[in-house]
C-alpha cells in the first residue's frame, strides 16, 4: 500500500552518519524546527521495537503536539514508529528509511500511512502541514549531517 505521505532527500554524507546524526535525539533542537524532541519513555533509554517513545513536533509555528507512539523497527536502514488512539479510530504509522546511494551520499525517505475511522478528516485537516514539516526536518537533517 503506498504512503499517503511521503519525502524525500539526498544527503552528502555516509549512511553511517547520516543515521548516527539520527538517532541522536538530544541535539534536536538545536536544529530541527518539526520534530522538537524524540525520548524514550522506557527506564533503560531504549529504542528497540516496542519501547514507548515521547515525541513532540512543531506542525504549526508554536503550536506543539505530543504522541507517544511505539518503536515497530530501529535497524541501520529503518526506524519505524506507529501511535493510535483507542477503538480504530486513527492510527499513523512514520518510517525514515536510509539508502545508501555510495560510500558518501544517502537518501533519506519518510513516510506516513494513515488508518482508521478518523483518516480521512486528519489527512484533509494536517495533510499539507504536515508534508511542509516533513520538507523542513529533511533540510535540516541534511543541513546537520552536511555539516558534521
Amino acid at each position: 500500500m503506498p504512503a499517503d505521505i511521503e519525502t524525500s532527500i539526498i544527503i552528502n554524507s555516509s549512511i553511517e552518519q547520516v543515521k548516527k546524526t539520527f538517532l541522536d535525539f538530544n541535539s534536536y533542537s538545536n536544529w530541527s524546527i518539526f520534530l522538537k524532541s524524540i525520548k524514550s519513555k522506557e527506564s533503560n533509554q531504549s529504542f528497540e521495537p516496542g519501547s514507548q517513545l515521547e515525541v513532540e513536533l512543531e506542525s504549526k509555528p508554536g503550536s506543539i503536539t505530543k504522541m507517544n507512539p511505539i518503536v515497530l523497527v530501529n535497524t541501520t536502514n529503518e526506524f519505524k514508529w506507529v501511535g493510535k488512539l483507542p477503538l480504530n479510530l486513527f492510527e499513523g504509522s512514520h518510517k525514515f528509511e536510509f539508502n545508501e546511494i555510495d560510500s558518501n551520499k544517502t537518501e533519506v525517505i519518510q513516510t506516513e500511512e494513515f488508518s482508521g475511522l478518523l483518516k480521512s478528516p486528519i489527512l484533509w485537516l494536517v495533510g499539507e502541514s504536515t508534508i511542509a514539516g516533513f520538507k523542513n526536518f529533511n533540510e535540516a537533517l541534511k543541513k546537520q549531517c552536511e555539516s558534521s
